[in-house]
């Protein structure tokens, strides 16, 4: 993936991470899931299961979007330093 191409999707996972509706869905889904969890039966071990994936997964996908947006941040640092290098200062 080339230096712009990493700085693009960094900078798209930063409007999703800003996104209010989008952070509203995933903590709703991360609280029912919960809800979900605590209050299955003592031999749902399989609901408790998919409660606990499907909490995995969100904040899984919000670690992935965080890691996106700050290898953007890398990058563009590390480009102002090239820059910077490739003028002698």
């Amino acid at each position: 993936m080339s230096p712009d191409d990493v700085i693009r999707r960094g900078a798209a996972a930063a409007r999703l991470l800003a996104d209010e509706t989008l952070m509203q869905c995933l903590a709703e889904i991360e609280g029912e899931c919960t809800v979900a969890w605590v209050n299955s039966s003592p031999n749902d071990a399989a609901g408790r299961e998919d409660a606990y994936r499907m909490i995995r997964c969100v904040a899984l996908l919000r670690q992935r979007l965080e890691t996106w947006r700050g290898a953007a941040h890398i990058e563009k640092t590390n480009a102002a330093w090239r820059l910077q290098e490739a003028r002698g200062n």
